[in-house]
């Protein structure tokens, strides 16, 4: 990757970069991507990633979507791992409910870092269902994602879009 060859070349930059990667959904094999929080695929994408990015941990780690067949443990036991040796520091998850959320939590030894979560002019679910509420409580810092719906708040022809781009 090219960050990995920017890192390569200067390794006095690495301590300045702060490196967000995900891991589970890919093909992992098969024709089709899919959703994989199983320890082997977590861990496999992390020593990609260290691979690709040419470096020796990774700063915040997300599991990119809650999967329906999820082990909490599991993912707990990976994030654990990963941790311990140093390969991650931090740990968090993308567009996981109030809920998922806890339930990840409940059985690690240290607190997720943040819930990547779609939040744009256009969408804005999230301040209603108890996620950004549930940031708050736990003092959790978001990330947001597509903040401007994909360029759409552009081009849109939905009423909704029509004002958003009068505000702006």
């Amino acid at each position: 990757t090219l960050l990995g060859d920017v890192l390569a070349a200067r390794p006095a930059l690495r301590d300045r970069v702060e490196i967000v990667t995900k891991c589970g959904i890919g093909s992992f094999g098969t024709s089709f991507p899919h959703y994989d929080s199983g320890k082997p695929s977590i861990t496999a994408s992390v020593e990609e990633s260290l691979k690709r990015l040419r470096t020796d941990r990774v700063d915040v780690l997300l599991i990119h979507r809650p999967s329906m067949l999820m082990d909490a443990d599991e993912v707990a036991d990976a994030f654990g791992e990963l941790r311990e040796s140093g390969k991650v520091l931090h740990f968090g998850v993308s567009n996981f409910t109030p809920s998922q959320f806890e339930l990840l939590s409940s059985r690690l030894d240290f607190p997720l870092a943040t819930n990547e979560v779609r939040f744009s002019v256009l969408h804005h679910d999230m301040c209603h269902d108890g996620t950004l509420d549930q940031c708050q409580r736990l003092r959790v810092s978001p990330m947001a994602w597509g903040p401007l719906h994909g360029g759409r708040v552009l081009t849109a022809e939905s009423e909704q879009a029509g004002r958003v781009r009068a505000e702006l």
